[in-house]
C-alpha cells in the first residue's frame, strides 16, 4: 500500500482515489486489516524488555504508515481505540511498579511520536491535502437528502414493514446506497429472525471473550488484542458495512478458538480434581 501510494508500484493497482489500498478493493478495507497485527505488535512492544522492541517498533511504524494512508476515518478511529484499549488493558495487568512505571515512559514516547508522525505528514503537500479533507467526523454524503444518516431511520422504518427481510443486496434498490450500517443491514436483509441472531453473535462473542483478558493464561495477550480489535469492529458496524470484511470472520474465529482453548483448560483442570478425589 504504502509503494503504491509514493508510484514505487507500476500502475495504480494499490491505490483508489489517491488511496494505498494494497491488494484489497477498498482503502476502507485494507485500513481495519491492518488494525490486529497492529495490534500485536504493540502489544509485544509495551511487554517485552527494552533490548528487544527495536523490530517491533519499525514494523509498527510502518503498519502506522500504511494506515495513515489508507486515509480511512473508520481505521484511524479503530488503530486510536485498540492502542487506548490495549495499553489501559496492560497497564491494568501489570503485576508491579516498576512495570507500570515503564509503561508511562513508553506511552510518553508513544504520543510524540504519534505526534511527530502528523507533522511529518502535514509537511508533505500530496499527504496534507488528503488528511485535512478525510479528518472531517462528517462528510457531505454522511448528511445529504439520501445520506448514510437519512437511510437509517428510512432503513428501520422498512425493517417494521418486512419482517422476513428484503433479501441480499436488495436494499440498494430503494436507496442511491447500501445501509452502512452491519446491524440494520441484518434485519433489511435476512429479516428479525437475522438481525436477532447476528445481535446474538456480537453479544455472546462479546460476552465470554472479555472473560478471558484479566486471566493469566498463555494466550491472555492474545485475548486482549482480538477483543479489543474485535469490539471495535463491532462498534463500526453501527456507520460502515463490516459483513462483506473476510477479516472480521477471521477476528470471530480467532475470538472463538480462544473461548474454546479455555473451555478445554477449565474441563482438564475439573478431569484432574475428580481424578484426585476419587484416589
Amino acid at each position: 500500500g504504502i509503494g503504491g501510494y509514493f508510484g514505487l508500484l507500476p500502475g495504480e493497482v494499490f491505490t483508489l482515489y489517491g488511496r494505498a489500498k494494497g491488494t484489497f478493493q477498498d482503502p476502507n478495507v485494507f485500513g481495519p486489516f491492518l488494525a490486529l497485527p497492529w495490534a500485536f505488535l504493540l502489544h509485544g512492544l509495551l511487554t517485552r524488555p527494552f533490548r528487544e522492541m527495536l523490530w517491533p517498533a519499525l514494523a509498527l511504524a510502518v503498519l502506522s504508515f500504511a494506515i495513515l494512508l489508507s486515509f480511512s476515518r473508520a481505521a484511524w478511529g479503530l488503530a486510536a481505540f485498540s492502542g487506548i484499549g490495549i495499553y489501559a488493558l496492560v497497564f491494568i495487568t501489570a503485576t508491579d511498579g516498576r512495570q507500570r512505571a515503564r509503561l508511562l515512559a513508553i506511552g510518553a514516547v508513544a504520543a510524540l511520536a504519534v505526534v511527530a508522525m502528523i507533522v511529518v505528514a502535514l509537511s508533505v503537500e500530496s499527504i496534507s491535502g488528503m488528511l485535512l479533507q478525510r479528518a472531517k467526523l462528517v462528510q457531505d454524503y454522511d448528511t445529504a437528502r439520501l445520506g448514510r444518516f437519512a437511510r437509517y431511520a428510512l432503513g428501520f422504518q422498512m425493517v417494521v414493514d418486512h419482517p422476513l427481510g428484503l433479501g441480499p443486496l436488495q436494499f440498494r434498490n430503494f436507496f442511491p446506497e447500501d445501509e452502512h450500517n452491519t446491524f440494520l443491514k441484518a434485519f433489511t436483509t435476512y429479516g428479525w429472525l437475522g438481525g436477532v441472531a447476528y445481535l446474538a453473535l456480537v453479544f455472546f462473542t462479546a460476552k465470554q471473550l472479555s472473560g478471558l483478558i484479566f486471566q493469566p493464561r498463555a494466550w491472555q495477550g492474545a485475548a486482549q488484542c482480538v477483543f479489543v480489535v474485535l469490539l471495535g469492529h463491532m462498534l463500526m458496524s453501527f456507520i460502515i458495512d463490516t459483513d462483506r470484511w473476510r477479516h472480521l470472520y477471521l477476528l470471530y474465529g480467532l475470538a472463538w478458538g480462544l473461548i474454546a482453548a479455555e473451555y478445554s483448560l477449565r474441563a482438564r483442570r475439573r478431569d484432574r480434581t475428580c481424578m484426585r478425589s476419587l484416589m
